[in-house]
C-alpha cells in the first residue's frame, strides 16, 4: 500500500513503522514483531526465512480480505495457497474496531461520531474512518477469492463458532492445512488483546493504572439507534453472503442491543 493512500496524520507513524520493519528484515528476525507493510515480493519472502522445514507456513492480515488487489496478487505468486477466513457479525466487528481504536488512542470521539465519519468518508484515504464500515462488507470480498481459488483451498468460519468452540475450529483448520489436528498450541499469550489507554498517565505507568480504572468504569455500549443504523447498512450484503457460506448467519441481522 502506497504511503500516499494514507491520511497525512498517519505519515509519521507509517514512516517509522516502515523503517523499523526493514531493520527487522535485515537482522536475525529472532524477536517477535507485529505488523508492517511489505511492498516487494523479495522482502515478503524474508518473513519466512526462519521457517525451516515446517510443513505449513503462513501469515495473516485482515486487510487481505478487504483489499481489492490482495486476492489477485496472492494467486499470482502462490496459486496453491490455502485461504482461511473467520467472519464476524459486521455490526459487532465495527463496534469492536471502534473500541480497539479508542484503546490505542486513535479515536477520541464516541461510537456514533466514528460511525458518521465512516459514512462520510467512504472511499477516502486510509485512516481511522476508512476503511471502517467497509471492512464488514464481506460478500464482494469473499467473492474475489472464490473467483480465483478452487473451493477446496478456501475455508470460511464464523467468529462466534470459533469463540464458543475454539478447539473444534482449530482442529478443523489443522485438518484443512494437512497437519496434526490433535496439536494443542500455546494460547496463553494474547498478542493483540486491546488495552485501555488512560489519558494523562505516562506510558510506563499505564499497565499499573489500567486495572484500577477498568474496575470502576462501565464499558461502552451500542445504542439502539447505532445498532439499527449498522444493521440497515449491512443488511443487503449479509443476505448476499448467506449464499456463499455453509453456516447460518441470519442472526447477524438480529444483533441484540447490549
Amino acid at each position: 500500500m502506497r504511503s500516499g493512500a494514507f491520511e497525512e496524520e498517519h505519515s509519521p507513524f507509517l514512516e517509522r513503522q516502515t523503517r523499523d520493519l526493514y531493520q527487522f528484515l535485515a537482522g536475525p528476525m529472532s524477536e517477535r514483531r507485529f505488523g508492517g507493510i511489505v511492498a516487494e515480493w523479495k522482502d515478503y519472502l524474508k518473513l519466512f526465512r526462519n521457517a525451516g522445514t515446517a510443513k505449513a507456513v503462513g501469515e495473516a492480515s485482515v486487510c487481505y480480505l478487504w483489499s481489492a488487489s490482495a486476492a489477485r496478487n496472492i494467486f499470482a505468486q502462490i496459486p496453491n495457497a490455502r485461504i482461511i477466513m473467520i467472519l464476524r457479525d459486521p455490526v459487532e466487528r465495527a463496534f469492536s474496531q471502534h473500541l480497539h481504536a479508542r484503546a490505542l488512542g486513535a479515536v477520541k470521539g464516541t461510537f456514533s461520531e466514528h460511525l458518521r465519519a465512516g459514512l462520510r468518508q467512504a472511499g477516502a484515504r486510509f485512516g481511522v474512518a476508512h476503511p471502517f464500515l467497509e471492512l464488514g462488507l464481506y460478500s464482494e470480498q469473499v467473492a474475489r477469492f472464490r473467483a480465483l481459488f478452487p473451493a477446496d483451498q478456501i475455508r470460511i468460519f464464523e467468529y462466534e463458532e470459533y469463540r464458543m468452540r475454539p478447539q473444534n475450529v482449530r482442529a478443523d483448520i489443522f485438518r484443512f492445512l494437512g497437519v496434526d489436528p490433535g496439536f494443542v498450541p500455546d494460547l496463553s499469550v494474547k498478542e493483540l488483546e486491546g488495552h485501555l489507554t488512560v489519558p494523562g498517565v505516562p506510558r510506563r505507568l499505564q499497565r499499573f493504572v489500567r486495572p484500577l480504572v477498568s474496575r470502576y468504569r462501565q464499558p461502552p455500549r451500542m445504542t439502539a439507534e447505532e445498532t439499527e443504523l449498522l444493521k440497515d447498512y449491512y443488511r443487503e450484503d449479509t443476505v448476499k453472503l448467506s449464499n456463499m457460506v455453509d453456516f447460518d448467519i441470519r442472526h447477524w441481522l438480529s444483533f441484540p442491543v447490549q
